[in-house]
């Protein structure tokens, strides 16, 4: 079995943050995670796209994550991942 390291072991080099300073740097809440919408044929809608990040600003989010690699990123081209990187 494996025996369990700390960060400090392993990594002494790390630069630690105090507590606070950590927490205040990183959103609290909930991050959203809009599915990618398409279109009939397979194209990504931006029209849709806009309309959910705006659904989820206007609600609170304090992040938004997309896409998702495991899933619909592997489906848009290099365009339609420029047009949704827009919209956020």
């Amino acid at each position: 079995m494996l025996e369990p390291v700390t960060c400090r072991e392993e990594c002494p080099g790390a630069i630690r943050l105090p507590r606070k300073a950590k927490n205040a740097d990183y959103p609290q809440g909930h991050n959203a995670g809009p599915v990618t919408p398409f279109k009939d044929d397979f194209s990504f809608d931006a029209s849709a796209f806009e309309k959910m990040v705006d659904f989820h600003v206007r609600n609170g989010a304090p992040a938004i994550t997309w896409p998702y690699h495991k899933s619909e990123s592997l489906n848009l081209t290099i365009a339609e991942r420029k047009l949704g990187a827009k919209s956020l």
